[in-house]
């Protein structure tokens, strides 16, 4: 480690605690939903200066986490890199991530999404796209602003559940072979209907009726 990398750190603090700093605007303030409090802003500060240098945010919500736009102020490169994996290492791997679009004044919105996009980010545009994650009231909070989901998504872990189920043996009267003659000789063939493991893998595929 340099020298120069002791004067730098980053903190994890309730959101009231940078209250007073000039730099720093809270979720509230920059027009985020009121869902969102309390937020744990993950902030780089100049260690010599305690100087605000930018900051993200983040809030635990059970089934998936909220991940808050970063706001950097100081010009010196790889603030925006550290505190993004620093919060990443927080929120740790495998639970979807969602994030709202609220840049500030003179940012263009289009190439934020297109950030987001370019990191695995999905719009969200209906309530069937979050419902595994958030009931729908929450849902009805959040699209207040561009929502964007970042993976795990939704189709993710349904094809995850249904290769689990493919891969369940095909029930033994099925693998009964049938012979079928025609004119000259008897051919041997698996059962009509499911002529393959992978016919029947397609039937467990398919979800079940209701009755």
């Amino acid at each position: 480690m340099q020298v120069f990398d002791i004067l730098k750190r980053i903190d994890v603090l309730p959101e009231e605690s940078l209250e007073h700093l000039e730099e720093f605007v809270s979720a509230e303030e920059k027009g985020y939903p009121s869902i969102l409090h309390p937020l744990k802003i993950v902030a780089d500060f100049d260690d010599e200066t305690n100087k605000l240098r930018g900051y993200t945010s983040y809030r635990d919500f059970g089934k998936f986490f909220f991940v808050g736009n970063s706001f950097v102020f100081d010009k010196e490169g790889g603030i925006f890199r550290r505190l993004l994996e620093h919060r990443d290492d927080k929120i740790g791997e495998g639970i979807p991530k969602i994030t709202l679009l609220n840049p500030l004044k003179g940012t263009d919105l289009s190439r934020l999404s297109s950030y987001v996009e370019r990191r695995g980010g999905v719009k969200i545009t209906e309530y069937s796209q979050v419902d595994d994650i958030m009931d729908e009231e929450t849902y009805d909070e959040f699209k207040k602003l561009p929502m964007y989901r970042y993976p795990p998504l939704k189709d993710d872990s349904t094809k995850k559940a249904k290769d689990v189920a493919v891969n369940e043996n095909m029930p033994t009267d099925i693998k009964r072979l049938k012979r079928i003659k025609d004119d000259s000789k008897g051919r041997t063939f698996q059962s009509r209907n499911f002529p393959s493991k992978e016919s029947w893998r397609e039937v467990l595929r398919k979800p079940k009726k209701k009755r």
